[in-house]
């Protein structure tokens, strides 16, 4: 008696988990998910093809691990990578919607075949609908899903038609051109975001110094107003000596609020809580 004992996955399938949270996986989301895969792949691809990937076969743990399951399809590879045709009208491999040409056309499948059925899968995260729900080219067979992702970048999008080009032969030669096509990605990514935040400080910069300017022409006007009070307290008599005391009390306030920005709270701060306790 011949057997197959497989690990008891925790957790959703991707089709399950997109019922579930109604909702689009974000960009963040796709590139991990996506690099998690290859690397799966990447164990596998020496020795077999999995043929038939589709979110149903791709299980999230609650960790946001994923786990790529149902190997009823596998099958190990040849020289030639050939599958044997399947004669029993009851049985199929791979999956409509995710099945790469070649297998439906010639049932033959190379490690770019489960390529194919990737990217059909993130076709299926991304917009949300069945691949087989989209239109497709007439004469390159290349499928028409971009408009349902408009909050991918454009960048990502490449990548994923690549995994989809009809041809076997023109998408990545194997696991190690993905990942390294991803890399480059990652790279973009961060070199936008590092201009981005440049421009934001260039921003933050310019309105500082804008701000340091009036405040030194704020804090020189109140000591030159400071200065023409004290001159007055000299001259005037009661009750403008009263007047002319509380305007030079208000401009010393804001004179030291200017010097002493961070200092100045804490002080006013202090004195309020003194006041509070009776202890001036």
């Amino acid at each position: 008696l011949h057997c197959l004992v497989m690990e008891k996955i925790d957790g959703l399938t991707l089709e399950e988990w997109l019922g579930q949270n109604n909702q689009l996986i974000t960009e963040a989301q796709a590139i991990d998910w996506l690099k998690q895969l290859i690397v799966i792949l990447k164990e596998i691809h020496p020795k077999y093809l999995h043929r038939d990937i589709k979110p149903d076969n791709i299980m999230v743990r609650p960790n946001g691990q994923l786990v790529l399951i149902d190997f009823g399809a596998v099958k190990q590879l040849t020289q030639k990578y050939i599958i044997q045709q399947i004669t029993s009208q009851n049985t199929s491999i791979g999956t409509l919607g995710y099945m790469p040409p070649e297998m439906m056309n010639e049932q033959e499948a190379y490690p770019q075949s489960d390529f194919f059925s990737l990217g059909r899968t993130f076709v299926r995260l991304l917009s949300g609908k069945h691949p087989s729900d989209f239109t497709q080219d007439l004469q390159t067979q290349q499928l028409f899903w971009r408009n349902e992702a408009t909050h991918i970048s454009e960048r990502l999008l490449n990548l994923i038609d690549f995994l989809m080009e009809p041809d076997w032969k023109n998408r990545p030669k194997n696991t190690q051109e993905i990942l390294l096509s991803m890399i480059d990605l990652l790279m973009e990514i961060i070199n936008d975001n590092h201009n981005y935040y440049n421009k934001i400080l260039r921003i933050r910069r310019v309105k500082h110094s804008n701000y340091n300017f009036i405040k030194s022409g704020v804090l020189i006007f109140s000591i030159v107003l400071n200065l023409f009070l004290i001159g007055l307290l000299i001259k005037v008599d009661y009750p403008r000596h009263v007047v002319v005391l509380l305007m030079f009390v208000v401009l010393s306030i804001l004179f030291i609020s200017l010097v002493f920005p961070l200092e100045f709270p804490l002080f006013i701060k202090r004195v309020y809580k003194l006041l509070l306790s009776r202890k001036i």
